[in-house]
């Protein structure tokens, strides 16, 4: 994804300032959250997290709030000219995201900051992954620079978002993470003889 070499070395660069994961109040975000969380304690970054209120989704934060920050977000539909007034407040944003957005790719840069939106649906995007969650476009990301990130575990939680999604996962992609999804964490896959029914009376 294009982008990604600017977020590994943002990141890199900027592990000094305190750090803020932003996740969006829903089943994608959620889980989104907590990949961004498992990657930070995989890199031994500190780090605090926000979810908004009332599932309200969108930038709530007043930037003015963060100055000096460094923010990841993810599964988060953010505009340009908002991530304008972010990084004019000293913040360093890493974005990903799955909402439509833009033709071009959103790279904010002033002396001291910069913010970067990483997104599968800009039209310069493969189409053959166009159907990827919000978690799954940063599990993807992160996984293309930080390969021990890779597990069967987090493959299963970003099916679970494809199926919670609006995004068509009719394709050889998403059933591969469907079938992680769907398949027993030894990665032995069910075998229907093993499963019984007991139904009984409820009513």
């Amino acid at each position: 994804m294009k982008g990604a070499e600017q977020f590994k070395q943002l990141l890199l660069e900027n592990t000094q300032r305190p750090l803020l994961l932003y996740g969006d109040p829903d089943v994608d975000g959620l889980i989104s959250l907590l990949l961004m969380c498992q990657f930070c304690d995989m890199m031994g970054l500190k780090y605090n997290y926000y979810v908004n209120e009332n599932r309200h989704h969108g930038f709530d934060i007043s930037p003015d709030k963060l100055k000096g920050y460094m923010i990841i977000a993810s599964d988060f539909q953010i505009t340009e000219r908002e991530v304008e007034a972010i990084v004019n407040q000293d913040i360093v944003l890493l974005s990903t995201d799955h909402h439509d957005c833009q033709d071009t790719f959103i790279d904010v840069k002033t002396d001291n900051a910069e913010g970067i939106v990483i997104n599968n649906q800009y039209p310069f995007e493969p189409e053959e992954d166009r159907y990827l969650s919000g978690a799954g476009v940063f599990y993807e990301l992160i996984c293309s620079i930080f390969p021990d990130f890779k597990s069967k575990e987090r493959e299963a939680l970003v099916g679970v978002t494809l199926l919670s999604d609006i995004r068509e996962i009719e394709n050889k992609k998403a059933k591969q993470y469907l079938k992680t999804t769907y398949t027993r964490t030894t990665g032995r896959p069910r075998n229907e003889k093993e499963i019984t029914h007991n139904p009984r009376k409820i009513f």
